[in-house]
C-alpha cells in the first residue's frame, strides 16, 4: 500500500514552497494571461465553413462494359474518399475552383482550403477559412461544386470513350448479322444503351450531403479559449519558476527546513521581538505573555532533550548579527533560573558584546579580564535579581552573568584558546547550566572554535 504519510508530507511541502514563492507564480500567470489577451484581441477574426460530400456508388467503366455490379466494399470506398481528399488541395483543383467562383486568386483574399476524409465514413469534408463569414461559406460551397463538376466531367468523358469503343465494335457487324440479330451484336447494342444511360445520370461519384452554413462566430480568435490557454501556460511556467527558484535558493527559510538540514529536532520557536537591542522584557515583563511562555517551552524542551542531565553548557549563536541570539540567551537564562536552577550566562561574543545591555549590567570587568588573569572569576561574575514567579510555588534559583569585559584585539585566538575552555568547564562545575552567547557563525569562526 502507498505510504499516505509520505504523500501528505510531500503535499504539505509543496504548499509551503508555493506560499513562499507565490510572487513568481502570480507574475507568470499575469504575464501569460496578458500576452494571451493581447494576441487574442489583436488577431484578425477568421471564419470557418465546411461542406460535406458523400460518395455515391456508380459502376466504373470496366463494370459497365462487363455488366457487373458497382463498387461495394466499404474499405475500397473509404480509400477512394481518402484519395480524392488528397487531390482536393492540388493546384489544378484550386484553379478550377477559382474559375468557378470568379473571385480571383484565393490566396490574395486570405482564404485557406483543406479537405479530409471523415474517419469510418464515406464523407469528404471541405473546409474553407476566410476573413469574412460569407466568403468562407461561398468558397466552401464553390469548391465542392467545382470538384463535383470536375469529377462528373471526368466520368462523362470515360463513358463517351467507352461508347466509341462499343460503336466501333458494332460497325464491324455486317448488315446480314444485324438483320439476323446476332447475339454478339445484340449484346453490344445493350451495353451501348447502358453506357448512354449512365452517362446521362453521371454524378462523378460525389454528391453534396450538407452545404456550408454561414458562420456566426469566428473560428479564431476565441477569447475565452485563449485566456484559459494563457492561464494554463502561466500556471505551468509559474510552477517551473517556483521549482527553479527553490532549487537555486540555498537559504534556510524556517525552522522545519533547518531541522531537516541538520537532522536535529526543533527545541522551540520564539516570536520576533520588535526591539533593536537585546533585552529581557520577554520574561521580566508579562510573565504570562506569549513571549515568556515561548522561553518556558524552550526551557522545558532543553530539559527533555538532556533528560540524563549530562549537558551542562549550551552555546547559542546565529547566522548573522541582529537575529536575537543575545536576547535568547538573556531570556532563556531568566526562564531556567526562575525554575529553580543555578544558571551562569557568559558573553563570549568578543566582537560585538550585547549581553550586559540585556541585563543592564556594567561591562568594565568581564571575560577578557579573567582570561588575562587581571581579575578573578568570582570578582567578574555579576548577580542578577530574578523576578518573583507567579503564585510563589516555585523557589527561584540563581542567575550570574559573566559579561565580555573590554573587547580584545584578538577575539578569534581567545575563542579557540585552552584557557577559555578550562574557564567554561569551571563554570559548568559551579552551575546547573551555563549559557554561552557566541559570535555569529557566518561572520567569524569564533563559534566554531568554541564548539570544538
Amino acid at each position: 500500500m502507498p505510504d499516505t504519510r509520505t504523500a501528505t508530507s510531500g503535499a504539505r511541502e509543496a504548499v509551503v514552497v508555493v506560499r513562499r514563492r507565490w510572487r513568481y507564480l502570480v507574475a507568470a500567470v499575469l504575464a501569460s494571461v496578458a500576452v494571451a489577451a493581447a494576441i487574442s484581441f489583436t488577431t484578425e477574426p477568421r471564419y470557418r465553413a465546411t461542406t460535406d460530400l458523400t460518395y455515391v456508388k456508380q459502376p466504373d467503366i470496366a463494370s459497365a462494359l462487363a455488366g457487373s455490379a458497382p463498387l461495394t466494399s466499404t474499405i475500397e470506398v473509404q480509400q477512394q474518399v481518402q484519395t480524392y481528399a488528397s487531390l482536393m488541395t492540388s493546384a489544378d483543383m484550386r484553379r478550377r475552383a477559382e474559375e468557378r467562383l470568379g473571385l480571383g486568386p484565393l490566396e490574395r483574399l486570405g482564404v485557406e482550403v483543406s479537405a479530409e476524409a471523415v474517419p469510418d465514413t464515406s464523407i469528404l469534408r471541405i473546409t474553407a477559412t476566410a476573413p469574412e463569414p460569407a466568403l468562407a461559406q461561398q468558397v466552401a460551397n464553390g469548391y465542392a461544386e467545382a470538384f463535383i463538376e470536375w469529377r462528373k466531367g471526368v466520368v462523362v468523358d470515360q463513358y463517351r470513350a467507352a461508347e466509341r469503343l462499343v460503336l466501333d465494335k458494332i460497325r464491324r457487324y455486317t448488315p446480314e448479322q444485324v438483320a439476323a440479330r446476332d447475339p454478339g451484336y445484340v449484346q453490344l447494342v445493350g451495353r451501348l444503351q447502358d453506357l448512354r444511360v449512365l452517362r446521362a445520370s453521371a454524378t462523378g461519384n460525389f454528391a453534396v450531403a450538407a452545404r456550408a452554413a454561414l458562420p456566426t462566430e469566428p473560428y479564431v480568435p476565441q477569447h475565452l479559449r485563449d485566456l484559459i490557454l494563457g492561464l494554463a501556460i502561466g500556471l505551468l511556467a509559474g510552477i517551473g519558476l517556483v521549482v527553479l527558484a527553490e532549487q537555486l535558493d540555498v537559504r534556510i527559510h524556517d525552522s522545519d527546513e533547518l531541522a531537516d538540514a541538520l537532522a536535529l529536532p526543533v527545541l522551540g520557536r520564539v516570536p520576533r521581538v520588535a526591539t533593536g537591542e537585546a533585552d529581557t522584557s520577554a520574561v521580566r515583563g508579562d510573565l504570562s505573555g506569549p513571549l515568556a511562555e515561548a522561553f518556558r517551552i524552550l526551557r522545558g524542551n532543553l530539559e527533555f532533550a538532556d533528560i540524563d542531565g549530562h549537558a551542562r553548557s549550551v552555546m547559542v549563536t546565529s547566522a548573522v548579527q541582529g537575529e536575537g541570539k543575545s536576547t535568547t540567551v538573556a531570556n532563556l537564562a531568566l526562564a531556567v533560573a526562575m525554575a529553580g536552577r543555578r544558571v551562569v550566562a557568559v558573553d563570549c561574543d568578543l566582537r560585538r558584546a550585547r549581553l550586559h545591555r540585556a541585563f543592564g549590567l556594567r561591562n568594565a570587568v568581564g571575560l577578557s579580564n579573567v582570561l588575562t588573569g587581571k581579575v578573578g572569576l568570582e570578582e567578574a561574575l555579576q548577580d542578577v535579581e530574578l523576578p518573583s514567579p507567579a503564585g510563589g510555588d516555585v523557589r527561584p534559583g540563581s542567575l550570574r552573568v559573566l559579561t565580555s569585559g573590554p573587547l580584545p584585539p584578538n577575539p578569534g585566538e581567545i575563542a579557540g584558546s585552552q584557557r577559555l575552555g578550562e574557564l567554561l568547564r569551571e563554570l559548568a562545575g559551579q552551575a546547573d547550566l551555563v549559557l554561552i552567547d557566541a559570535a555569529p557563525l557566518l561572520v567569524v569562526g569564533d563559534a566554531a572554535a568554541l564548539a570544538r
